[in-house]
């Protein structure tokens, strides 16, 4: 097999991995933030191509009434690489594509559009709104339910470090 005149030993994949890690839901502000205890269930799978890492993430909160709060925001520790550390700027945030379901979401007038730091693990709960005013946390009290239990299903790619 060829390509461009080159053999395919030449065009080799050097880095190829596939796993699984341990996704954790927490929910807090300013670098202070709590595991929901009452995760049931939550894991992820990854595939890694070169610098590039392509994962997905389910979680599931039984009644995640552990803060029902405005102002407390929530987030997903545990990727299985750090992110690369980008440039500065809007390109700084290139190759995080990740994008977030969540079962019973209260916000109407927006959708959650996560995120992931550069030089991180952690996959931000950011929400856009609709109608174009700009992009805010999700917070605990968007995801509360007083009984049964909220689920988060999150895929996305980015470069790692």
């Amino acid at each position: 097999l060829t390509f461009n005149g080159d053999t395919a030993s030449a065009n080799a994949i050097d880095d190829y991995e596939e796993g699984t890690f341990t996704p954790v839901c927490k929910y807090g502000s300013s670098g202070s933030y709590t595991a929901y205890t009452n995760a049931s269930s939550s894991y992820g799978t990854y595939v890694k191509v070169g610098q590039m890492v392509f994962f997905n993430i389910q979680s599931q909160i039984d009644n995640p009434s552990a803060s029902n709060a405005s102002d407390v925001g929530v987030i997903f520790t545990g990727l299985p690489y750090t992110s690369h550390a980008g440039n500065s700027g809007a390109n700084q945030y290139e190759y995080n594509t990740p994008s977030m379901r969540i079962g019973h979401w209260s916000e109407g007038n927006a959708y959650p559009s996560p995120y992931i730091n550069p030089n991180d693990t952690i996959v931000v709960g950011f929400k856009s709104y609709n109608n174009g005013t700009g992009w805010t946390d999700i917070k605990s009290d968007e995801i509360y339910r007083s009984s049964g239990s909220n689920y988060f299903v999150i895929s996305g790619s980015y470069r790692a470090a």
